[in-house]
């Protein structure tokens, strides 16, 4: 397991995978892409050196059909550009999911290690008054207040 993944649920894990798997495929589909540009190019460049050559015009005719004919059906039968448009979509679609999710978990990370570290102090407070055995009522009243305003279990829960 990738270091970075150590810790992460295995719906976080396989969210990883799915990145993985449509950054690879957008990568396969941009060379096929780039290759099938390359063709109806060539296509393009045999037609223009065809009709400025000196050759018999039924011939000229029947290469420029035949690069258009390439051309067409490169572009109809080959449905690589939608598709990987629709790869593109969906690998920033799951980017930002992905954003988002960090985003709120890191949030919420911040939110409970604030009250934990306002319960700890809480709790510190009171060991020192009953190990100092000061119980007077002023010192207890506030740190009871301090501890009433540190939201409970279920607050959290519910904030998640």
């Amino acid at each position: 397991m990738n270091p970075i993944q150590n810790g992460l649920t295995s719906d976080e894990r396989a969210h990883i995978v799915e990145l993985d798997s449509a950054s690879a495929e957008r990568k396969r589909a941009n060379a096929l892409s780039e290759h099938l540009d390359l063709m109806i190019d060539e296509f393009k460049r045999i037609k223009a050196l065809c009709a400025s050559h000196d050759m018999p015009r039924s011939l000229a005719g029947e290469i420029a059909g035949l690069c258009d004919r390439a051309v067409t059906n490169t572009t109809q039968r080959v449905p690589l550009i939608a598709q990987r448009d629709e790869w593109e979509r969906k690998f920033w679609e799951l980017d930002v999911q992905w954003s988002e999710r960090f985003r709120s978990e890191k949030q919420l990370a911040t939110k409970v290690q604030a009250e934990n570290a306002a319960l700890r102090d809480a709790i510190e407070a009171l060991h020192d008054a009953v190990e100092g055995k000061r119980f007077d009522d002023a010192s207890v009243a506030d740190l009871l207040n301090g501890a009433m305003r540190i939201p409970s279990a279920n607050t959290r829960n519910e904030a998640r």
